[in-house]
Formats: structure tokens, C-alpha cells, sequence
């Protein structure tokens, strides 16, 4: 019988145990790549959906904004080439428009425009006896958002209503 050496003993046991000791530490490995391959993939997900929403956000802002300016613009300032650009009236002893002052007259020459992919779909005046005047109205496609300012109207209180819309963009 041979003698058996710490040497021979740790060389038997490696070799015995170095299959399962590998596939330990393969499966160890597996697990953890998939952990961080899902984790990767989520985080990947929702910074495509944050940066769409964002992209969403800042387009709804835009078209916010400009049927703000649009709406403030008929109301403060006088345009004569096209009045939804400004339909106030104009005070010629002072030398200077009346803000909020606006001609119904002046109001009805207003031509349709459009701003890059922001064009006016409609306006409507609602005065103090409740009926309702549609100025002018477009085909409406897109996302529209409607915007309402009073205004003393041939010195008649009312509202003007400005529907502001962007072309759809698929």
C-alpha cells in the first residue's frame, strides 16, 4: 500500500471537486449577468419613455405658448394687414392702442395663419347676451388647444375664444 502525502490528498480532492467547484461559480456567474442584464434593460426602458415623455412635454409647452401669444397678440396690438394679429382699437388723440379694446369690424377681416407647424383653426367671440360669432374656422387636425381672453368688444363685454392647433407629425 502506498503511502498517501498531503500532496497526493489535496491533488485527489481538486481533482474530485473541481467540477462541481466550477459549476458553482459558473452558475453564480449566470445568475448575476442576467441580474444586471434585466437591470440594464430596465433602466434602458424607462429613459426611453422619460426622454418621449419630455419630448411630449416640451411640444404641448410650445403649442401653450404660442396660443398664449397669438390670443395677447389680437387683443394688445393693432395689425392692419391681418387682425388676428392685433385687433385693438387705436386711440388717434393719445397716439397709442387701447389694450383689450378690440373692433368685432376689424376682428372679421382676419385671415387664417399659420406659424411654422402652429397655425389658428378658429376664432369665436361670445358676447354679454350669450351668442356666439365663429369668425373663421379651419379644418382641424392635430392637437389643438383653445384659449379665451375677455375683452370689451365694440365697448361690449366678452370673450374672445382662439383656437390654436399643430400639424400632426407621425
Amino acid at each position: 500500500m502506498k503511502k498517501e502525502t498531503s500532496q497526493t490528498r489535496r491533488k485527489v480532492f481538486f481533482e474530485k471537486n473541481n467540477k462541481s467547484k466550477g459549476f458553482i461559480f459558473s452558475t453564480d456567474a449566470t445568475i448575476a449577468l442576467v441580474i444586471m442584464l434585466t437591470s440594464t434593460m430596465m433602466f434602458t426602458l424607462t429613459l426611453a419613455e422619460t426622454s418621449k415623455n419630455s419630448k411630449k412635454q416640451i411640444l404641448d409647452f410650445e403649442l401653450e405658448e404660442n396660443a398664449l401669444l397669438i390670443s395677447d397678440t389680437l387683443i394688445k396690438n393693432h395689425y392692419e394687414e391681418n387682425p388676428i394679429l392685433g385687433s385693438a382699437i387705436i386711440d388717434y388723440d393719445k397716439k397709442r392702442v387701447l389694450e383689450n379694446k378690440i373692433s368685432l369690424e376689424e376682428l372679421k377681416k382676419s385671415k387664417p395663419i399659420k406659424l411654422g407647424e402652429i397655425f389658428v383653426s378658429e376664432i369665436k367671440v361670445i358676447l354679454k347676451n350669450r351668442t356666439e360669432n365663429i369668425l373663421f374656422e379651419q379644418k382641424q387636425y392635430g392637437e389643438c388647444i383653445s384659449i379665451k381672453r375677455f375683452a370689451l368688444i365694440d365697448e361690449e363685454k366678452g370673450i374672445i375664444e382662439v383656437k390654436t392647433c399643430r400639424e400632426k407629425n407621425d
